[in-house]
């Protein structure tokens, strides 16, 4: 792999979320998991994001 990407995973299903985190952490990646789409929003104020893996089914807010 050239470079680590940065990535934010947002999903609320804790489980799913700590292995695709792991997953993505273990080929080398930047990665923030957060658990709902409020969450999201505050992390991609602040920070450059290369790539953002979003569940569509959220509760409050899909994840389109």
């Amino acid at each position: 792999m050239d470079s680590p990407l940065s990535i934010i995973v947002v999903e609320d299903h804790h489980a799913l979320l700590e292995m695709t985190v792991a997953a993505l952490r273990d080929q080398g990646h930047h990665v923030l998991g957060v658990d709902c789409a409020e969450a999201l929003d505050d992390e991609v104020a602040t920070r450059a994001v290369d790539l953002l893996v979003v569940d569509i089914n959220l509760p409050d807010e899909d994840g389109l």
